[in-house]
């Protein structure tokens, strides 16, 4: 972690979804990618990012709420924000990521300036 360039973890399976909030993001912020929760639990091992950007269907059996439960329990990832990033839009589905540990709560599609704003909230 740097002060000028944050690591920002973007924890997402769709690949579309994931060129667009990397090539956003990497104008200002360090990006490293994940598809599963396997890979971002390693990811986080070796260096705990800044921030998670997440979203709730990940490959594997493990889904994007999964990990946030564990990161929640972690005593050096609790603090670190998650922000989900989904296209699951229901009310029911804001308050399951909120009372799972999400920070903050993002429908997909996401426009940009929400996107880079929610973001520079937590950094």
């Amino acid at each position: 972690m740097t002060a000028d360039h944050p690591t920002i973890l973007i924890a997402e399976d769709d690949a579309q979804s994931l060129l667009y909030f990397s090539m956003v993001l990497r104008q200002e912020y360090r990006v490293e990618t994940a598809r599963s929760v396997d890979r971002a639990l390693s990811l986080m091992k070796k260096q705990p990012p800044d921030l998670i950007l997440l979203d709730l269907s990940l490959e594997g059996k493990r889904d994007g709420l999964d990990l946030v439960r564990l990161m929640r329990k972690h005593r050096e990832w609790k603090q670190i924000p998650v922000i989900a990033a989904t296209a699951h839009a229901l009310k029911q589905d804001r308050d399951n990521c909120l009372k799972a540990g999400c920070d903050a709560y993002l429908a997909k599609p996401i426009p940009m300036k929400k996107l880079v704003d929610t973001v520079h909230a937590f950094l």
